[in-house]
């Protein structure tokens, strides 16, 4: 069984603009994803960037 952490959250997104929308507000680069499926650790940024 994994240890969960109530301070964390894993989110499912689904539709055709989802990588395109989400890379340009995540930290980390989503569009490895196009190819393949699979997990990416990143934190939500706000709007200055930060």
């Amino acid at each position: 069984m994994a240890e969960t952490d109530a301070t964390r959250v894993v989110h499912a997104l689904t539709g055709a603009d989802v990588l395109s929308f989400l890379q340009g507000i995540v930290s980390n680069d989503v569009m490895r994803l196009e190819h393949a499926p699979g997990l990416v650790w990143a934190a939500l940024l706000t709007p200055p960037g930060k």
